[in-house]
């Protein structure tokens, strides 16, 4: 009678860890988009770094940011995923 919650805390706990490192990767990932675009990169060189993820541009008067969303479907809960996202910003001028 213990094992089957034990297994599910466990599931839970391994769960919300790779929803937080999936969350980690989008803001490594929008930080380098909205680095490189405030640099002046093309937009082009860096569209590969969000293959497979939803990708949304905001422009202010100094800085440029970029919003980088996904869904995210946790291993044992199948047909529910979790929407997950980051917005980073940058100075225009790249600095």
């Amino acid at each position: 009678m213990v094992i089957p919650v034990v297994g599910m805390i466990l599931g839970i706990t391994l769960g919300s860890l790779s929803i937080q490192l999936e969350r980690m990767k989008l803001v490594s990932v929008a930080a380098a988009i909205a680095r490189g675009i405030g640099r002046g990169e093309p937009l082009e060189k860096l569209s590969y770094l969000a293959t497979g993820r939803d990708l949304v541009f905001k422009n202010t008067a100094e800085l440029i940011c970029a919003e980088v969303s996904a869904k995210f479907t946790v291993p044992g809960l199948p047909g529910f995923a979790f929407p997950i996202s980051d917005t980073e910003c940058a100075r225009k001028l790249g600095l």
